[in-house]
């Protein structure tokens, strides 16, 4: 069994996917501590010529705190900015119709909670990508907060019986095969290549939000980027 553990994004960027892609079971890491000005809470898209951020408000965000902590502003206004946004950017996109209803889908909630908006976008990008793994929707059911770091996700490998764990390339100093091999687990890196596409902003960014694909591009399209990415040994990073 293939598995990988990450952090909830909201709306992530093409690279977050291909991990998903990669394995049986996608573990969502949420009861860690929540990173500022990271992407929990926010992605990119091309606005009016430059790349810009959209971003869900939050309230009393602290790196004290874990991420299915953190509660989001409930005034309601953010959605609306949101909504006029991506309407207004994707006007022209031939994919408009099909993109709004996926983030409508995911804001369209009750929930006070953060973290529940960024599963929802990663389940609901997901389930339109027609993509097989299954989504693990809190780390908090493994009961191992009390170990750090790589010992925590060695656990987690254990308890899922995983032969394999994957991770993006970006995090290759964080881990240690050895720790792996010892548990029966082959310890793997995703080198992921972002494929150019026509937009209607005119301007190619790779890495910006997902969204910014399924916007432009048809799904067969999407489902072929979905494999643009290689696998490495942790023992061939170096060669990179």
């Amino acid at each position: 069994m293939n598995l990988a553990v990450m952090q909830p994004y909201f709306f992530p960027y093409l690279g977050y996917f291909h991990l998903l892609e990669s394995v049986d079971r996608f573990v969502i890491f949420d009861d860690v501590s929540y990173i500022n000005r990271g992407w929990i809470n926010r992605n990119r898209i091309p606005i009016e010529g430059e790349v810009r951020y959209f971003t869900i408000p939050l309230r009393a965000a602290s790196q004290n705190r874990k991420i299915n902590e953190i509660d989001i502003v409930e005034d309601g206004k953010w959605k609306k900015k949101m909504l006029r946004t991506f309407q207004t950017v994707y006007a022209k996109s031939p994919f408009k119709t099909e993109g709004m209803a996926l983030l409508e889908r995911v804001i369209d909630s009750d929930s006070s909670k953060l973290v529940n908006y960024c599963v929802k976008s990663i389940t609901e990008v997901a389930q339109y990508l027609e993509l097989k793994a299954v989504i693990v929707p809190t780390s908090s059911i493994y009961n191992n907060s009390s170990l750090k770091a790589q010992e925590r996700i060695v656990d987690i490998c254990v308890k899922e019986k995983s032969l394999r764990y994957v991770n993006l390339i970006a995090g290759k100093n964080l881990y240690h095969s050895e720790k792996f091999e010892k548990i029966g687990c082959d310890l793997k890196f995703i080198k992921s290549n972002f494929p150019a596409y026509s937009s209607s902003s005119k301007i190619f960014t790779p890495g910006l939000s997902i969204m910014d694909i399924i916007m432009n591009c048809e799904k067969g399209e999407i489902k072929k980027m979905m494999h643009s990415y290689i696998v490495l040994d942790a023992n061939d990073i170096g060669e990179l």
